[in-house]
């Protein structure tokens, strides 16, 4: 009878012991987003909706949709078959964030965007042609 009397004081003990522990408070999604760049609202190409790599792109005379894809970006091509996997690569001193695709062989190619907005910038094929890229609306 002891014994049961000491083993619940015990685990009475241990359950207080637990319960006092400090928790670290969980961060809100406000709270964390705020400190995430701000797309840039000056720029005459800004989107009202989306600030991340995604959506419909003008690439030269092409188009393409992104659709974030676990890690990736996938990338299909109006003109041309499958998809393509672009991952972030890095952002240049500048502030221009850089994706680029799995190397097949012949290269990378890149999207280098001109800021975090990811409204315009360049696309550059793996044999080094470059062209003009602007976000599209999502009509």
């Amino acid at each position: 009878m002891r014994i049961s009397v000491i083993i619940c004081h015990c685990i009475l003990a241990l359950c207080i012991c637990i319960s006092s522990i400090h928790q670290p408070r969980a961060e809100s999604i406000s709270d964390a987003s705020a400190r995430l760049p701000k797309p840039d609202s000056n720029s005459s190409t800004a989107s009202a909706t989306l600030s991340e790599f995604e959506g419909r792109y003008q690439v030269g005379n092409t188009v393409c949709i992104v659709i974030p894809v676990k890690m990736a970006f996938e990338v299909k091509w109006l003109k041309g078959q499958g998809v393509m996997h672009f991952f972030y690569s890095q952002t240049t001193a500048d502030g221009k964030p850089i994706f680029v695709s799995k190397d097949r062989g012949q290269g990378r190619d890149q999207f280098v965007f001109d800021d975090n907005s990811y409204n315009s910038g360049q696309f550059i094929r793996a044999d080094g042609k470059v062209f003009t890229l602007k976000r599209l609306s999502a009509d």
